[in-house]
């Protein structure tokens, strides 16, 4: 979609309050956010949301897909340590091509925010294959809804905002990576570096300036191999 910027936010861990979704319902007139979602969209060049989508995540939501004029971003917040930063930032990359980037960033003493940011196909988006649910989704899960006491409105949230489905699939991906990263799967990052970093930046004669290469790389889940396929082409595949 061109000609505007659509972002979608998830709450994973926990749902927002009444008073959370009230602050988050002053930042624009038109968004309707449930206890697990909020939807953005802005149509007019220069317009966006006050203070940056980050601050959302900072204190908010745990997932959140952006479109912003065909370019997208899947971005995911971890709970932050000094290890787990350290553990993450040698995947941080730029891109020789647009601004394609794969951000590992601090954001608070509690959250460390981790994005990819490329240009993709909505088909290729629509094409990926093997999503978990949402926790709250999965009938396996007996105690996914023990937080959900603010959950009772959240059916009638259709995804109407352009976009919105799209969107919803690739903060499934984020998620799902997101749950990866959480058990020491970094493979995720590992293929973004791969296909999104500026080769003009490798130091040769430094091996160690390439991050750690997980050993599973070639017995991916189908979402990996689809968000391989997608993203803008590297020199490492």
């Amino acid at each position: 979609m061109s000609g505007a910027i659509t972002y979608t936010f998830f709450a994973i861990d926990k749902p927002l309050t009444p008073a959370q979704r009230d602050q988050v319902r002053r930042l624009s007139r038109r968004v309707q956010p449930t206890a697990r979602r909020a939807g953005f969209h802005y149509n007019v060049e220069g317009y966006d949301i006050p203070g940056g989508y980050k601050k959302l995540l900072a204190s908010y939501y745990d997932v959140m897909a952006r479109d912003d004029y065909g370019q997208f971003t899947l971005a995911f917040v971890l709970p932050y340590s000094k290890d787990l930063e350290a553990a993450l930032k040698p995947y941080a990359c730029d891109s020789c091509e647009y601004s394609d980037v794969v951000v590992v960033e601090k954001l608070s003493d509690r959250r460390l925010l981790v994005e990819i940011t490329a240009f993709m196909d909505w088909e290729d988006i629509e094409d990926i294959r093997g999503l978990r649910e949402f926790p709250w989704d999965r009938p396996s899960d007996d105690d996914a809804g023990d937080d959900d006491e603010y959950d009772d409105d959240d059916a009638e949230d259709g995804y109407d905002e352009p976009g919105g489905e799209v969107l919803e699939t690739l903060a499934r991906l984020a998620n799902c990576i997101r749950e990866d990263v959480l058990k020491g799967d970094y493979r995720a990052l590992c293929i973004a570096w791969d296909k999104l970093h500026c080769p003009d930046d490798d130091d040769d004669s430094d091996p160690s300036s390439a991050p750690p290469r997980p050993g599973n790389l070639k017995t991916l889940p189908a979402y990996l191999k689809q968000l391989r396929r997608m993203l803008h082409p590297g020199t490492n595949f």
